[in-house]
């Protein structure tokens, strides 16, 4: 009769030999990786680490032998095997997903850090741009600013000037009085 899982084997040795079926037993199985393929195979120093009780370990190592005496379950260890194909297909699967879906991050990055990239150099002209027009624009108020002294002093001048206009124009109007007096003067004698 062949033996459908390590589970059903394990219970059916169990039964055979008299035995307490005990969960922790097929655990200590699972957390070794160990299939219904490979118990034929272990030798002592793997059944007394996964078994420690004597006579439970004795009846497996029996049972064992007879598994790989009648062929080791053959249909079960094909199942097992597609069952393994199936889930390593699973991962693979889900490894490619999360690959693309890395690769779709990575490049969504590169898309970001190329407009950030892009974007700081514009940050970065628009500054050069504003102190080369505030150094411009400071350079205006400085001519502007020597441009009003200069009117200023341009005004103070004009006023000077047309003072001493006005003097040259007053003493010259003095002198053509009496050079009209003198002539007068001159033309009476």
């Amino acid at each position: 009769q062949r033996v459908m899982s390590l589970v059903g084997w394990i219970q059916e040795t169990c039964e055979i030999y008299g035995l307490t079926y005990d969960a922790d037993i097929l655990a200590k199985f699972s957390d070794n990786a160990i299939t219904l393929s490979m118990v034929p195979k272990l030798v002592e120093s793997d059944w007394k680490e996964l078994i420690p009780q004597v006579g439970l370990r004795t009846a497996l190592r029996k049972a064992a032998s007879d598994l790989s005496a009648d062929g080791g379950g053959g249909a079960d260890i094909q199942s097992e095997i597609d069952i393994l194909r199936g889930k390593k297909s699973e991962l693979q699967e889900q490894e490619d997903s999360q690959q693309q879906i890395a690769d779709r991050y990575r490049e969504q990055i590169e898309l970001a850090q190329g407009r950030l990239s892009s974007k700081t150099t514009e940050l970065l002209t628009a500054q050069k741009e504003a102190s080369m027009l505030m150094s411009q624009a400071q350079e205006v108020d400085t001519k502007t600013t020597g441009l009003v002294m200069e009117l200023e002093s341009l005004k103070t001048q004009k006023v000077t000037l047309e003072a001493e206009k006005a003097t040259v124009v007053e003493e010259r109007d003095q002198a053509q009085m009496q050079a009209r007096a003198l002539s007068s003067y001159a033309g009476m004698a």
